[in-house]
């Protein structure tokens, strides 16, 4: 960093094989010569475009139960997505957790007291609907988390699950 602090850090992420509507990554941080807070900050842009062109009207926005939620409308097409987010992080009886609600950009954010040579992580997980799927498409995207009662690891086994029966099954060869 600028300030001359060193840490570790490892990213992983996938959007689900398993489950089309969920997305996850994980940042996991080893402070290796501070200790300092480190905060996280997981949340939705619905201000995505190309130069000076908007792609999404933004419908409603918000937080329900520390989940955040965006609710928006392609502006080419009309068709309307929901996506939710939660924001875990690691050791959780050492951190704080609360969303911010900015325009058309909620975030979950959470701040851990980092300890040098403590692993500490940060887990986001997101669900997408479309009203294609739902004529509910946020309501479904905060239900989707809502009822999710695994985290990242289980997520991430179950992708790779399926990743396997496609590479059973598959007529590739990797030499």
């Amino acid at each position: 960093s600028p300030s001359g602090r060193t840490e570790d850090i490892a990213i992983e992420r996938f959007a689900s094989l398993a489950d089309p509507h969920l997305c996850a990554i994980r940042y996991d941080v080893t402070p290796l010569d501070f200790d300092r807070a480190i905060e996280w900050r997981a949340g939705l842009n619905g201000h995505v475009g190309n130069r000076d062109t908007l792609h999404w009207d933004i419908l409603g926005h918000g937080e329900r139960h520390g989940i955040v939620w965006l609710h928006s409308r392609t502006r080419g097409t009309g068709i309307e997505l929901g996506q939710a987010a939660r924001l875990t992080v690691a050791p959780a009886g050492e951190s704080e957790q609360f969303c911010l609600d900015c325009n058309g950009y909620p975030q979950a954010v959470g701040r851990v007291r980092a300890r040098r040579g403590q692993p500490i992580s940060a887990e986001k997980i997101v669900s997408v609907f479309s009203l294609r799927e739902s004529p509910e498409a946020q309501i479904a995207a905060i239900e989707k988390l809502q009822g999710l009662g695994v985290g990242y690891d289980n997520l991430r086994a179950a992708h790779a699950g399926e990743w396997e029966k496609y590479w059973r099954v598959s007529d590739v060869v990797i030499e």
